[in-house]
């Protein structure tokens, strides 16, 4: 439940783009930009230990991974 309509945390890491001529931006994952989806396609892979994300917007396709270290101690610090 959210009091107050606040708005929602969009916590994550993000790939965020930008076209130097027009000026537009974008998100290489989507959010938290969210391009309208006409305009925007992508695809997103999980395995173990990795995301891959592409996408095309405006005429531009991106590829990106993020890893994470297999041997890594990863615990949840959330509150």
């Amino acid at each position: 439940m959210r009091f107050n309509s606040v708005p929602l945390d969009q916590p994550g890491r993000y790939f965020y783009l930008r076209d130097q001529e027009s000026g537009d931006f974008w998100s290489a994952s989507c959010k938290p930009v969210a391009k309208p989806l006409d305009e925007y396609q992508s695809v997103c892979r999980h395995g173990t230990a990795y995301t891959q994300i592409e996408s095309t917007y405006s005429g531009i396709r991106t590829r990106g991974a993020l890893f994470r270290p297999t041997r890594a101690d990863i615990r949840n610090t959330g509150g």
